[in-house]
This record gives structure tokens, sequence and C-alpha cells, in this order.
């Protein structure tokens, strides 16, 4: 049986009809072919071991034969009706008796025709129609298998000689093909295109494999670095390429050249800090409340009021003029550069959750009780019973009638920021919740799920499910870095469009988090810093900066990841990034 290295079996036919004669003696009406079995050394199929032709009127099958595979012969098939349209069916297998899967198939349409000879080539074309790529990951290595199928789903038996295997990127490691398998073992940092192709079907199939072994080779920013004289306590960006922050007992700024713009020594040792406008900055130390200038670090003045001590702290200034305290059990207004008390009211909880020139909104969390302050008198303006546990979301004020959003463990609801009335609610879940830049959106994340809901009227938006660890990625802008669960040894992230879920682009990063990390996404110019918070009270992480347009990965190393999330994040200040360096409580670096 004749093959074609391209396709399959190939029947040489010799049609002849009927009741015509030379020399006396009669043709009989049929037809007759050549059957051209291939040796071990041809291709296509090598696997198939018979042929079953079958001839047909219409759906009537007149003549049944089987072909085993053997000798080149020839073969006829005569007492076929006479000038009828006929279609010959040809069908190979792997097995002797003509069951199991076919391998190759092909029909052709002829007629007996009185007295003359007509030579037919029939074509069996192979039946893969897909190839199916699968990837299974051992002790040794990476293994690739490739299965060829029929129309109808089922595994077609193919010769091992017959695969071709191909790998997009070389650099990307070393593929070694054995027949339908394959094996791989992978190098460098990129996304790798593993194609295998059955050559008598010339059927491919593509597997796509992101290769995170080792970083990718990038250059560095420029890096600036300050040695610190104690565990950094807090740290904040000023907006102008310089930081702010609080290492033991001192409070300094740094430039984004990582160079010292001043430093002041503080009576104790800070736990928060906090940028004012007006360029005043609130350090909370264990001796109390201490306010300094953020341009020059001059002290202006510290708490001494009736409230505890280590209890003060400044939430926000309103009116450039006046910072507005919680000094536990008092909520208290005092000026800004003397600190002079304006006014005080007592609270039997001091949570200033917001602040401005209207407004100072407290929230008692175990009582479920927001009461909302007058700012320049202090004056009662209305108070709400909320769920206990609430948390303050934010506040829209940029539509109409503004809204605060509040938050408990199954709803958020919207609350009029002109009585405390509720004007809606709806059923939501989250670990985190949090209201867009915008102020149009409001993002609850889980452990593995992100939902999206309209701040105006509540109504969900969008949702993404999948996620691993998403707490502490918060929205830059409208742009939203989310890991997502697929891949057991890259880390997948996606970017997505905060007001309408929109992907915008996917990427790998070469590290997986474990169950006590969190990932954290802090977005400054075009870039956006990607790390992870630790459990641990002292260990490194991985940061990895990436274009926020594309999510090109644009240079990675390692940085402090222990602590809490607010130190491992790296903290942006107008197209600078600072954070710890590997060498954790030691060293701030400073990225630009």
């Amino acid at each position: 049986m004749k093959l074609s290295r391209r396709t399959a079996l190939l029947l040489t036919l010799t049609l002849t009809a009927g009741c015509g004669s030379s020399g006396g003696v009669t043709t009989p009406t049929g037809v007759r072919f050549t059957l051209d079995w291939p040796d071990t050394t041809r291709a296509l199929p090598l696997v198939a071991k018979s042929v079953r032709v079958q001839i047909k009127q219409g759906t009537k099958l007149l003549v049944e034969r089987l072909y085993l595979a053997g000798p080149d012969s020839e073969e006829q098939l005569t007492d076929l009706p006479f000038a009828t349209a006929l279609t010959l069916v040809a069908s190979a297998y792997t097995t002797t008796d003509g069951t199991g899967t076919v391998v190759a198939s092909a029909s052709i349409p002829f007629s007996t025709l009185k007295g003359k000879l007509e030579p037919v080539t029939l074509t069996l074309a192979s039946v893969i129609t897909r190839i199916e790529t699968q990837l299974t990951k051992g002790e040794t290595g990476l293994t690739l298998s490739a299965i060829a199928r029929d129309s109808a789903g089922s595994a077609v038996l193919t010769d091992p000689t017959q695969w071709q295997w191909q790998l997009s990127d070389p650099t990307l490691g070393t593929l070694t093909p054995t027949g339908s398998t394959a094996s791989f073992v992978e190098r460098g940092f990129g996304i790798a295109q593993l194609t295998a192709t059955e050559k008598e079907s010339g059927k491919t199939g593509t597997l796509t494999r992101p290769v995170c072994v080792g970083e990718p080779s990038k250059t560095a920013p420029t890096q600036g670095r300050y040695t610190l004289g104690g565990p950094l306590s807090s740290i904040l960006g000023l907006g102008d390429g310089r930081f702010a922050f609080v290492h033991g007992t001192v409070l300094a700024c740094i430039d984004s050249n990582g160079t010292l713009v001043w430093q002041r020594s503080l009576p104790s040792s800070g736990a928060q800090l906090t940028a004012l406008p007006g360029g005043f900055l609130a350090v909370v130390t264990s001796a109390g409340l201490r306010i300094h200038s953020s341009e020059t670090g001059s002290f202006y003045w510290e708490s001494t009021g009736s409230g505890a001590p280590g209890n003060a702290t400044a939430t926000a200034i309103f009116q450039q003029k006046t910072v507005a305290v919680t000094n536990e059990p008092y909520l208290e207004a005092r000026a800004m550069t003397s600190g002079d008390l304006l006014w005080s009211k007592s609270l039997a909880t001091q949570t200033l959750v917001w602040a401005d020139s209207t407004r100072l909104i407290n929230l008692d969390r175990a009582a479920g009780l927001y009461a909302v302050f007058q700012s320049t008198l202090g004056s009662l303006t209305w108070s709400t019973s909320v769920p206990a546990q609430s948390q303050f979301v934010g506040l829209r004020t940029s539509g109409t009638p503004p809204l605060m959003l509040s938050y408990s463990p199954g709803e958020l609801r919207a609350i009029l920021l002109a009585n405390g009335a509720k004007l809606w609610s709806v059923a939501a879940s989250g670990e985190q919740v949090v209201l867009t830049p915008d102020q149009g959106k409001v993002l609850a994340f889980g452990e593995t799920y992100c939902a999206s809901y309209d701040a105006a009227t509540g109504t969900p938006l969008w949702s993404k499910t999948g996620l691993r660890q998403v707490c502490g990625t918060l929205p830059s802008g409208d742009l939203l870095v989310l890991p997502t669960v697929d891949d057991p040894t890259c880390q997948p992230i996606q970017a997505l469009r905060a007001s309408d879920g929109t992907v915008l682009w996917s990427n790998y990063l070469p590290y997986t988090p474990l169950p006590n990390e969190r990932f954290l996404a802090v977005r400054v110019g075009s870039q956006v810093a990607v790390t992870l918070s630790k459990a641990a009270t002292y260990t490194t992480a991985p940061l990895y900066l990436l274009d926020t347009t594309t999510g090109q990965y644009l240079w990675g190393t390692t940085v402090f990841g222990g602590g809490s999330p607010g130190l491992a994040a790296p903290v942006g200040s107008a197209g600078a990034l600072a954070l710890q360096s590997a060498t954790g409580s030691s060293e701030l670096l400073v990225l630009h």
C-alpha cells in the first residue's frame, strides 16, 4: 500500500467496466487497485496494519474486504453493478483485524463504464483533528506529552518518529524530545511556548508556560541609601521627593537620593507619623503628641492636656490653623502652631475617622455609634447607630447627596452626611473595604476575591474570583494590581481598571507567596512596586518594579518584608520609592 510522506495511504485504482471483449476475453465489471505497503524506512502511517475497503451504492454496502499489511499486491473487486454511481471507502487501522481507532481514511465516488479502463488515485488522509498537550512536574523536571485526537475526541495511535517539538525561545530552557513526549529543563525568566507537531497530519498543539527561574536581567534604577540608627517605626512620603520617618528616638527627613535633609531628637521612641497639610508633621511618641515642621523639622508643641500621655493622636488639620486631636478620653481641637486648646469633648471611645474644615467624625466601633461634630465649635451635628464593629469606608462628597460609606460584616451602607439617615444598604463581604480615589466605587477585598460597588447607589458592578491573598492591595488611581491563582511555579498577576474591572495587562512574578504572606502594591508615577508583607518580625521579601501601562518587568531586588504591612510596603513621593532594604532595621533604600 503506497504512502505519502505528507498524509497517508494511497490506493491506485484501475476501474474496468463491462461486457466488452478483446481477443475473446470478457472484461469483468469492477475495480482493480494495487496495494503498496511501506517498509520500515518509509513514513506515514507506519502504525497501519490493515486497510478495510468498502464499495457502497448510496448507503448500501455492496462489497467489503480487509487487507493486511504485507507484500505489495494487485487486488480487484468484481461483480459490481454496471454503469452505476458507486463510492469506494478505505480506512486504515493499527490492528490486523480492522477494528479499533481509524488512523487514516478517505472515500471517492466512481462509476463502472462499459469497456473502459479508468485509473483513480485515492489518498487516505489522517483522521487527527487536534493535538492535546499536557505538562507534568516530577522530581527531576518537567515532562511534556502530546496526544493526537480525532473529531470524536478519541486518541489516535501515532508513530513516534513523526513528532516534532519546538521551543519558542531557546534561552528559556532545554527541550529534549522523545517521540510524543519531551523533557523540559527551565532557565531564565519569560513566557515559553512549547509546540508539538504530528507530521503526518500537520496538526500542532501549543502549551504556554511561564518560566521563572532566577530574575530577569534588567537595568537597576538609580538608588539612594540611608543608614538607620535604630528600628524603623514609621515612614511616609511628603509628596515632593522627600521622605520623613521615625527610627528609634530620631525624627528624620531624606531626599530621593537618600541624603539627609534634617533630623530631630525625640524624648522617647515614636510609633506613628502623620503628614498634615500646611507643612506639619504629627509624631505620636510614648510621651504624647508632638507637632513638627515638615520643611525644617522644627518643634512646635507637645500635648499636655488632661488626656493620658501616649494616647494622643493627630488625625487631620482643618483650615490650616487647627488640628483635631484624640486625647483619651477627649476629642480636642488645638491651635496648630501653639497647641492651645480651642475646645474639648469627653467621649467614651475616641476613634476620629475623618476631619476637615466642616466636620469631625468619631466612630465608637464597640458600641456601633457615629458622632459628627462641627469643626470650629465642636458642637454635635448628629449621631447614628450602626452594627457593632463597623468600619469607616470614606466620604463621597463629589456627588449629590453627599454620603458617608460604612461597612459591617455582611453589609455596606450609605449614610446621608446632612443628617445621619441611612440612604441604602447592600449585602457585601470582605476583609478590607476601601473607597476608590475618585469616590466613585467601593472595593471589597476578601481572601480570594474582589468585588466593586457603585458608591452612589450600592449597585454591584463587577467581581473577580480566583485571587491569592489580596488584602493589602489597594487601588492606585484607577489601577488595581491583583495576584491570581493558576500556576504553582510563578505568581500570575493582573492589572484591572478599578472603575469597571477590565483587565489591562497580565504578567508573572518569579515568586509564589506562602499562606502567611500578603501582597502589597504601590503605584508611583509610571511604575508599580509589588512586594510582600510577612508575618515574621524580621525576614526578607522580593520587590518587583513593573511598568504601569504594559506590566513589563523593569527590575527586581530583595527588601525587608517583616513587621507591619505599612513598613514592608514601599512608600512613594514624587516618583521615588523608599523602603527598607534586605538588611532590615539598618538601611533605607530609595529608588527613582
